[in-house]
């Protein structure tokens, strides 16, 4: 029955996987918030004395020191800078290249490609449900931020608190896309990962040595981190040209694996 419908069987199979993740984000954000407080006007000092000891590279990473203990500063600093799109990264690439190399190891493709169902159908319907399982996850990762600032009395904007949860889905997503076009090439999981974990370590590097070095400058606009990292969404507002860009990898990958899965000889 099941089999029917693999967009519901797809959302039943990572189910706990998902709850599992949830879990561990939620208290994640939960712990994060609520250290918050010891950020007082005393203890600011003393951080700010430590933040003209870092190094420029490390300056231009976290921001100057007045955005760093404001609750905003604080939020990007220790959670959406790199936290959370860190832990969606591996979320992405551990769900993405699952998606049909998972189904071939063990033995259920050949049951999914002998439905009446053609391989675009297969392949479209597993991707949707990724993308409600990374929206699911998106919001409760929101919530649990949300809640913890009421809680904690972390005054922040709720509107950009809202909206900086779009490209944190959309990171979480192109991983998603990335594994799974990897994996699809020779049906392999660790292809996948390995593949979209250099990919995805690379443009973080480029990106983050980028800001001080100068001949890798030009090169951070062709990495993923560059148009999800300098949208600084909790000050600035959304950047819907950034936005797009993480929108068309998702797509483009999307595209080129149903390609490559449509034409890729399974011997079934």
């Amino acid at each position: 029955m099941l089999f029917k419908n693999i967009f519901l069987k797809t959302l039943r199979d990572y189910r706990w996987t998902l709850f599992g993740w949830a879990i561990g984000l939620a208290v994640l954000v939960f712990l994060t918030v609520s250290f918050y407080p010891a950020f007082s006007s005393k203890a600011a000092g003393d951080l700010n004395k430590l933040f003209q000891q870092l190094p420029d590279a490390l300056k231009a990473f976290v921001g100057n020191e007045a955005d760093y203990t404001s609750p905003t500063g604080y939020l990007n600093s220790q959670l959406y800078v790199l936290n959370i799109p860190l832990f969606l990264i591996i979320f992405g690439i551990t769900l993405g290249s699952s998606l049909l190399a998972k189904e071939e190891d063990r033995g259920t493709l050949e049951l999914l490609l002998s439905a009446p169902k053609s391989r675009n159908q297969i392949l479209i319907q597993k991707f949707l449900a990724t993308v409600i399982i990374t929206v699911v996850l998106t919001g409760i990762i929101y919530l649990s931020t949300y809640l913890s600032a009421k809680i904690f009395n972390v005054a922040i904007g709720q509107r950009n608190l809202l909206l900086i949860h779009l490209p944190v889905f959309l990171i979480g997503m192109v991983s998603v896309s990335i594994a799974m076009l990897f994996s699809v090439v020779n049906g392999k999981r660790s292809t996948g990962i390995a593949v979209a974990t250099i990919i995805m370590t690379l443009s973080y590097f480029i990106n983050f040595f980028g800001m001080t070095v100068k001949w890798l400058k030009p090169l951070r606009k062709f990495t993923v981190f560059y148009f999800y990292g300098n949208q600084d969404v909790l000050v600035r507002g959304l950047n819907f040209k950034y936005l797009a860009v993480l929108s068309a990898i998702v797509i483009f990958g999307l595209l080129i694996t149903l390609v490559i899965f449509n034409r890729r000889d399974l011997s079934i």
